[in-house]
Parts: structure tokens; sequence; C-alpha cells
């Protein structure tokens, strides 16, 4: 299985579990609480996924997860002071009713799942192509973007 696939399949497996825990406690707002650590594991999965030993990718796992577990652990003590479900749920499940588990499957949690994984995507490449394989901007310029000669040495100097 590819890293990016692995990756797709633990964010969906863990939104799922978080949509089930949501429905047993009637409290859709925990789904905010794994937006930092959802992201510290995403990268997690790539890193272990990947190919290569380079020690950035190490470094931007480690970086991830410090951002993800910091903004997981404020968001656990702002739920802490206030425990009540947040007014944005609160006000869906109000207008849905008794449908509301499936409207949050797909309006909460499948909606964040998908855009935590897309948006955690540059983290994900970074992690899982060796430092050998990245084309950086300037392998990718053409002529005419790196001037009206097309020369290497004026690519190189608008390049560098």
């Amino acid at each position: 299985m590819s890293p990016f696939n692995a990756t797709f399949v633990v964010t969906a497996l863990a939104f799922a579990a978080l949509w089930w825990v949501a429905t047993q406690r009637r409290d859709a707002s925990i789904v905010d609480l794994y937006w930092g650590p959802g992201f510290a594991v995403i990268a997690t999965v790539a890193l272990v996924t990947g190919a290569g030993t380079d020690p950035r990718r190490f470094l931007v796992v480690t970086l991830v997860a410090m951002w993800g577990f910091r903004l997981g652990a404020y968001l656990f003590w702002r739920k802490q002071q206030e425990p009540a479900e947040d007014f944005r749920y609160a006000a869906m499940r109000q207008r849905f009713g008794d449908d509301f588990w499936i409207v949050s499957a797909v309006r909460v949690f499948g909606l964040q799942a998908i855009l935590m994984w897309v948006v955690s995507c540059p983290v994900q490449w970074v992690v899982t192509t060796p430092s050998g394989n990245r084309r950086s901007a300037c392998s990718t310029c053409s002529a005419s973007s790196c001037g009206p000669s097309g020369s290497r040495s004026r690519r190189s100097a608008i390049c560098s």
C-alpha cells in the first residue's frame, strides 16, 4: 500500500472512530480535539510507510507532532473549561434532530477527515519522498519562466 493510501485509510478510520464516540457521548465537538494530533498521526504513518532515512523526514514529523499535540492540548484544556457541545454542532443537532447522527458523519466528521488529509498532503510528500527524488522549483523551471534567453546561467541566477 502506498504511503498516501495508508494515511488516507488511517485518517478515515480515526474519524470513523471519533464519530462513533461522538454519537455515544452526544457531543460532536470532540472532533475538534483531534484536529492537531490528527496531523501528527498522519505524519507518523507517512514516515513509517515512506522511503529513506533522510534526517529531514524525522525533523518534519517531530515539528508537526509538537505543533499538533500543543494544539490538541490547548483544545482539550478549552473543552474542560466549557464542557458543553460547541454551539455550531449544537445548532446542527437541533436543526436535524434524530437525523443528526448521519448528517454529522458526512458534514462534520467526513468533511474534516478529507480536509485534514488534503491539507497534510505537502507534509506527507516531504516525509515519504526520498530527498534525491524531490524536484525543486528550480529543476522544474522552464525557459519562459526563468528568463527570456532560457540560458542555464540565467536560470540558475533567478532560481537560486
